[in-house]
């Protein structure tokens, strides 16, 4: 791998940042948190606020949105100073046996059974508050071995690695 024509351009940037021809923005203002799993990052990023792909954007070593089976136990994770207030609240400060979550706003108890893959009735009973009705901003707790069935989701930034012409001459005969 030849990498004399990458070293070239990050001097060519630097020599033009030097003489006022090029500038780069600020580094964004950030600070790090812990974050226990089991964890949704797709939700966390959703009640959190962030914009769009925020969260991946500043953890480019994430590879799913979701962490459910305790690999890694704990994630430390790059968040806008704006929106950290709004993470603290909403993630745990300890690791549990559960994920934790928090309902959005117009979600309904059928809508969470889908999207985690644990029955309705799994549901109600870790979290006996539901006999009264779900509502925005409540936590629900679902159980792990639940969790077991559940979709988990790539990072939406990592793109598919290209096909190799190989690949495609074998699929072909």
């Amino acid at each position: 791998m030849n990498y004399s024509g990458y070293i070239r351009h990050i001097l060519g940037l630097i020599a033009l940042q030097q003489d006022g021809v090029v500038s780069f923005p600020e580094p964004y203002p950030t600070s790090t948190v812990t974050i226990h799993s089991p964890v949704d990052l797709e939700r966390l990023h959703a009640a959190a606020g962030l914009p769009k792909n925020q969260l991946f954007r500043f953890n480019p070593q994430l590879v799913r949105m979701q962490y459910f089976r305790d690999r890694p136990k704990n994630l430390r994770l790059r968040i806008s100073q704006t929106r950290l207030g709004n993470v603290n609240n909403i993630i745990s400060s300890k690791p549990s046996d559960k994920l934790s979550i928090h309902v959005l706003r117009g979600e309904l108890v059928k809508d969470i059974s889908k999207h985690y893959r644990v029955s309705v009735y799994a549901l109600k009973k870790a979290n006996p508050k539901l006999s009264k009705g779900i509502r925005h901003g409540m936590r629900l707790r679902i159980p792990l071995k639940d969790l077991t069935r559940a979709k988990i989701a790539d990072n939406p930034l990592i793109k598919p690695a290209p096909k190799m012409l190989a690949d495609n001459i074998i699929n072909r005969g």
